[in-house]
């Protein structure tokens, strides 16, 4: 199986939509225009999370490349189209989620050169990334509580 990475025909053909639906819009105005606004950002989203699971898919794809063969339990050409296979539905998943930020930066940016959503409206998710901030919560949690325990623990043997 070749391991060349590049644009995937899902990710052309999002693309084409993407040019159609700005050219579209170009044309519209009054109430069509802004019914036509609301079916805009849905595409919109719809695309980036397209991209971010195009995007999650290539580092799986890149990622499985470096675990060695050991061809005693490897199944050969089925197991590879099993795991792109199971490699792409698992980075669907991943990107429906929203979990690492990059669909949200996507989907702003492309608001924004949409005239869609201005700078002032941004919705803060692609400063970041959820992921980016869930990660360091999580991380002051855990120091927050490794600290208390660990005056708990001092206080516990001063005590005895």
């Amino acid at each position: 199986m070749s391991s060349a990475i590049g644009p995937s025909k899902g990710a052309l053909d999002a693309g084409l939509s993407l040019g159609r639906m700005q050219a579209e819009r170009s044309q519209d105005t009054g109430v069509a225009g802004n019914a036509r606004a609301a079916s805009d950002r849905e595409d919109i989203k719809k695309v980036a999370n397209e991209f971010e699971s195009l995007f999650l898919n290539i580092v799986m794809k890149a990622m499985r490349n470096t675990v060695q063969k050991s061809g005693l339990i490897d199944g050969g050409n089925a197991e590879e189209i099993y795991k792109s296979m199971l490699d792409e539905e698992y980075t669907k998943m991943m990107a429906a989620q929203r979990t690492t930020g990059i669909a949200n930066q996507i989907e702003d940016f492309m608001l924004r050169s949409q005239g869609l959503l201005g700078a002032d409206q941004a919705s803060g998710k692609a400063a970041g990334g959820v992921g980016i901030r869930a990660y360091q919560n999580a991380t002051l949690q855990n120091a927050a509580k490794s600290a208390t325990m660990d005056i708990e623990r001092s206080l516990r043997s001063k005590a005895i």
